[in-house]
């Protein structure tokens, strides 16, 4: 169905995404069972059993084990604007622009969702002639509720597990704004009064990925956002997000998406949206 995907998966093994990802549409996440971390964009939220997370268009994420416990079992919403279209009230998509990303559900919220959730899966599979009609009245139902639940005006308390990991995130947020810009571990190190060493381990452990790698996702979830909205040619995008050079560029671009930044702008005008974790 054009604009709209629905997934469910169990996994019974360690999973952890091997990269940062980004899209240009909309992605509820439900866990059903277990636990989970889930990075947005400059934090990581905890997600148990019972939780929605909402991930806005463009927004940078990863979800990883959250320790020990790896058995877990999520359901995972897509749909675009145009899906939508039709329902003129902007706040359906409040869940989405809310500075908290995520809702523990209460039990009678999960056994709400739950039911909404399955009666998508069942439509999807009957692919039946008003299959969209229905599906965009569940999925407007099942934002409603969350949007309620979420209550958007009262931002969540941000913790952190220590001094180091507030740091940490500190910095993750300036590589968001500042990806543009040269910017080195030895000098971020320095600015935060960290060895290099010390804040290169840091920040794999708290993040799951190493400072380059991290950078080069920010930098290329860009790129691709221009390589999709725009007709700059590609040296100029190449430039604009940081790269000192084309090559440079074109060889991370297709280290972490298997395609050359032409062939992605080819292919991804005409693709439909893919699900993911």
């Amino acid at each position: 169905m054009k604009g709209f995907s629905i997934e469910r998966v169990a996994r019974k093994s360690p999973f952890t995404m091997a990269m940062h990802h980004f899209h240009d549409y909309y992605e509820i996440y439900y866990l059903a069972a277990g636990e989970r971390h889930y990075f947005i964009k400059d934090r990581t939220y905890p997600v148990q059993a019972g939780g929605l997370v909402f991930i806005d268009k463009y927004d940078l994420h990863k979800t990883a084990d959250s320790g020990p416990v790896t058995d877990h079992e999520r359901i995972l919403v897509h749909f675009d604007d145009e899906f939508l279209e039709g329902f003129r009230d902007p706040s359906l998509l409040s869940p989405f622009r809310s500075a908290t990303k995520r809702i523990q559900l209460t039990a009678e919220g999960q056994r709400r969702t739950e039911a909404i959730l399955q009666a998508m899966l069942e439509e999807q599979r009957s692919r039946g002639a008003d299959s969209d009609t229905y599906l965009r009245a569940l999925l407007a139902q099942l934002l409603i509720l969350s949007g309620r639940a979420m209550q958007p005006d009262q931002e969540e308390e941000v913790s952190y597990a220590s001094p180091l990991h507030k740091k940490i995130y500190e910095i993750v947020a300036y590589l968001n704004e500042h990806y543009r810009s040269p910017v080195t571990l030895t000098e971020l190190a320095e600015t935060h009064f960290i060895s290099p060493y010390y804040l290169s381990r840091t920040f794999k452990q708290v993040t799951g990925f190493s400072f380059v790698e991290y950078l080069n996702s920010v930098r290329i979830k860009e790129a691709q956002r221009l390589l999709l909205d725009t007709d700059e040619r590609i040296t100029a995008i190449a430039e604009e997000v940081g790269f000192e050079s084309i090559a440079h560029f074109g060889r991370v671009f297709k280290q972490l998406l298997q395609q050359t930044p032409m062939a992605y702008r080819k292919t991804a005008r005409s693709g439909q949206p893919s699900i993911g974790e």
